[in-house]
């Protein structure tokens, strides 16, 4: 990446000249499920920071684990769109909807990451589940 680095610090250099005071950051892919680098951030710059994490949307605990990073900043969850399975299979998977049930009871929003082809699934889910707030920022190219 370059660069290698860029701080919080660094960042405010920009940032706050042109008054942006809040930012949001989204977990890198490069990490996997380790959160703990961007929940340090947020925890260290309070009420400027907040979080996109990633969770393993097949764990047993995915309730446990949104809620515990809910109240520690993350306002959404990155969601890899038929990475491993065909988008079809993938929005329906127990995992899956529990995530979407989730963001929809707590205003979390999801955030797929996904090509083109797989808009009708994730249509398909905002409208079993119009309450979750999403969030498509980018495809990946």
């Amino acid at each position: 990446m370059k660069p290698a680095s860029f701080t919080p610090e660094q960042l405010f250099t920009h940032s706050r000249p042109t008054g942006v005071t809040r930012v949001v950051l989204i977990q890198m892919s490069f990490y996997k499920y380790g959160n703990r680098y961007m929940l340090d951030i947020i925890k260290k710059y309070p009420n400027v920071f907040s979080g996109v994490a990633v969770i393993d949307e097949n764990a047993d605990n995915i309730k446990s684990s949104m809620e515990k990073l809910r109240h520690q900043g993350i306002r959404g969850f990155r969601l890899r769109a038929g990475k491993k399975e065909p988008v079809e299979a993938w929005v329906k998977a127990p995992g899956m909807i529990a995530m979407w049930r989730y963001g929809a009871d707590h205003g979390l929003a999801m955030c797929p990451l996904s090509n083109p082809e797989a808009l009708p699934a994730i249509a398909a889910m905002c409208e079993q589940f119009p309450k979750t707030p999403v969030v498509i920022d980018h495809f990946p190219g």
